[in-house]
Order: structure tokens, then C-alpha cells, then sequence
């Protein structure tokens, strides 16, 4: 069921990186701000999770990651059909420690691609009429500052980001490749070593920008040249509220499903 100006989600998954990600100048709140109006950015990141743990996390209790704090899905919400939403997967990078959290390579690659498939057991249980992937971005694991954290080393993170790449290619779904070239992260845009600061979180939020305008232009909140949202605004454009009688253009507005 579809409406034209039902608001999207964007689902961000992933490790403490995400889970940051909404504080100042964070990507989350990047694309918090983008979805203005438009949609809902929805934040479920576990600080210092490996793919093992988030995994085992979906398997035992998708609730954990997946409700919307009423007892069910966030992904079958009837304002959210099965075409309007848009999930980020960002882990790794405790993956590729050498201490406690770390995962082997191979079994990464199983992990991430049990992950996809976990969350789309779930959106087809929610939708059964979607038979593919869901539209999920990939991201790769970044740079790492070996000084500052010696239990991660960037030739580990480089073969962790090539997995990601794999199954980009593999699964024909959308990428932020935040290892390889022009792309890439350096260590002067984290703050810790590790964790992102204000340079790593705008590249990011500027990579997932172009991979949804690339792969989902119909869920792409960008302003047409008279500073209107492409995507229709939740509720009437306060304009029409005072040229054709506020109380009854909003007594009027209806959702239409179709």
C-alpha cells in the first residue's frame, strides 16, 4: 500500500560508528535533517558489536533491531509500505580487532551475508511480495589509526573492506566504499584514531547521499528549484493553509492507499 506522501524510513545498522552518528555533525543527523518532512531516520547501533553478536542479536530477538518500541516491526508500520525504505549495514570495525571482538575474515563473510538475509526474512515477513534484496547500502569498514588502537591494523581493514566490496558486487547492492580511492578516509578526519570526526561523518553522509540518488531517486529528498522538497512533504505545504482555508485542507487530507 502506497501513499504519496508517506513518509520513508531509513534504517542506519551497525556498530558504536552509527551509533554516534547522531551527535553533532554526525551523518545520521546528516540525513536526519536531509528526510526532513520526508522521513524518518531510525538509529540501531551497539557500540563495540562484531558481526558475530549483531547477527546473534537478529537471530535470537529481531525486536532488538528491528521494533519500533510498540511491540512490532518498524518495517511493517502501515505508514512505511514495502517500497519506502532504505537500510545502511556499517560494521567491521570490531571485527578486525585482534582482541576479544575480533572475526575472523571468512567468517565475516558469512556473518554480513546472514545478516542481509536475516533482514530480509524479516521485510518479507512484513511484505511478501518483495522477492529481492532490500534496499540496503553497504558500507566498508574504514582507516584506522594502528598508534592509537594496536589491536586494529589497516591491512586487516583493507581485507575486511574488500569482503564488502565482494558482496556489493555479489548481491548487486549499493556501496560506500569508504577504503579504496577518491573515497577513502584518512586518519585526520577521526578523532580518536577510530571513531569519526566532523570530515569522516560529511564524506559519509555525502557517499549515501550519492548512493540515494543513484539507486533510489524516488526516495531522494532533494529541493526542485524553488526550494520544495522532489518527495511530497508529510501533511500539506503550509501555503496551501493560507490560500485555500487551513482548517479545511487539513479536515480534507486523507491518506489514499492504493
Amino acid at each position: 500500500m502506497t501513499h504519496p506522501s508517506s513518509r520513508c524510513l531509513i534504517l542506519l545498522l551497525g556498530d558504536s560508528i552509527t551509533q554516534k552518528s547522531f551527535s553533532n555533525n554526525g551523518f545520521g543527523s546528516a540525513l536526519s535533517n536531509w528526510y526532513s518532512r520526508t522521513g524518518d531516520v531510525v538509529l540501531r547501533g551497539f557500540s563495540g558489536y562484531n558481526t558475530s553478536w549483531y547477527l546473534k542479536m537478529l537471530r535470537t530477538n529481531p525486536c532488538h533491531v528491528l521494533n519500533n518500541g510498540y511491540n512490532s516491526s518498524i518495517l511493517s508500520h502501515a505508514s512505511i509500505p514495502s517500497n519506502r525504505y532504505i537500510i545502511t549495514l556499517f560494521l567491521g570495525a570490531n571485527d578486525i580487532s585482534t582482541d576479544g571482538q575480533y572475526v575472523s575474515v571468512e567468517q565475516y563473510e558469512s556473518n554480513v551475508n546472514d545478516i542481509i538475509d536475516t533482514i530480509n526474512e524479516q521485510i518479507k515477513t512484513c511484505h511478501p511480495e518483495v522477492t529481492t534484496d532490500a534496499s540496503i547500502i553497504l558500507i566498508t569498514p574504514g582507516c584506522v589509526d594502528e598508534s592509537t588502537w594496536p589491536t586494529r591494523t589497516n591491512e586487516n581493514a583493507k581485507k575486511y573492506a574488500e569482503v564488502i566490496r565482494s558482496i556489493s558486487l555479489q548481491r548487486s547492492l549499493p556501496l560506500v566504499d569508504l577504503w579504496s580511492s577518491p573515497n577513502a578516509l584518512s586518519i585526520s578526519d577521526l578523532n580518536d584514531g577510530l571513531h569519526f570526526g566532523p570530515s569522516a561523518n560529511q564524506k559519509t553522509f555525502e557517499k549515501i547521499q550519492e548512493c540515494i540518488r543513484k539507486n533510489r531517486k524516488d526516495l531522494s529528498p532533494d529541493d526542485d528549484e524553488d526550494g520544495m522538497p522532489l518527495m511530497e512533504m508529510h501533511m500539506p505545504y503550509w501555503g496551501r493553509l493560507v490560500g485555500e482555508g487551513g482548517e479545511k485542507v487539513i479536515e480534507e487530507w486523507e491518506w489514499k492507499w492504493k
